[in-house]
């Protein structure tokens, strides 16, 4: 447990290749670690300041998960487990407020992280003061920007999310310079959809969008091609 009037909680880790090589005592597989095992049944944090510095990886703007500052971070999380390049968390609430300027008031869901590979979300919800998003995603962050790996499959679930244009701008910032001008003049999106796919191509199952400029309704179905591409962006109705 911290609790306490802004208890300081630092964390910085170094490049992965210079980590120790480490054989799981359960399963005997190896791994590499630089900040070796942790495993927590349960952490409780009540405003304090958690700094994480990944120095191994360039820094990003909006919101950068592997360079981390929050203030009045207070959460309740169960079931950590860390084991240098995977992580899994059960997070049962959270909020706080990050150098970046995103806000979160009521965070909950399960994660589970494969250091340049994967991140499965499930349970999500996420509560700003401009934006709701609820839903869960298996997504493959580099197959939106290596070629290489364009053709993995990535699958999203969202419902009756709510996002602002400013906390797109925080948490997804390639994204929103990629449309900027489509965005010019809206203050929030409102976002159904249920879709699998990768860079290349994408089965949208249900999409429903609307922003609060009302220039913009869809509803219905299709395959997109080059769905971050606004120059070749295509998609075919079903």
């Amino acid at each position: 447990k911290m609790c306490g009037a802004c208890s300081d909680l630092c964390l910085i880790r170094g490049p992965l290749q210079n980590a120790t090589l480490r054989k799981g005592t359960v399963t005997g597989t190896s791994n590499w670690d630089s900040l070796g095992v942790i495993i927590m049944k349960e952490l409780v944090s009540c405003n304090n300041n958690i700094w994480y510095n990944e120095t191994a990886i360039p820094k990003t703007n909006g919101f950068d998960i592997n360079h981390i500052s929050l203030q009045h971070f207070t959460a309740n999380a169960k079931n950590i487990d860390y084991t240098g390049k995977y992580t899994n968390v059960r997070v049962l609430s959270a909020s706080g407020i990050d150098k970046s300027g995103f806000v979160f008031d009521s965070l909950r869901g399960n994660f589970a992280m494969v250091v340049d590979s994967s991140v499965y979300i499930s349970n999500l919800y996420l509560q700003t003061p401009r934006s709701k998003i609820q839903g869960s995603a298996f997504v493959y962050p580099y197959s939106f920007t290596d070629w290489r790996r364009s053709t993995v499959q990535n699958k999203i679930q969202f419902n009756d999310n709510i996002i602002s244009k400013a906390d797109l701008q925080l948490l997804m910032p390639g994204i929103a310079h990629t449309y900027q001008k489509q965005l010019q003049g809206i203050s929030t999106i409102y976002l159904t959809a249920s879709a699998d796919g990768n860079a290349k191509r994408a089965v949208i199952h249900r999409v429903t969008l609307r922003t609060t400029r009302k220039d913009i309704y869809f509803d219905g179905s299709g395959l997109v091609k080059n769905p971050f591409s606004k120059n070749v962006f295509h998609f075919a109705a079903r």
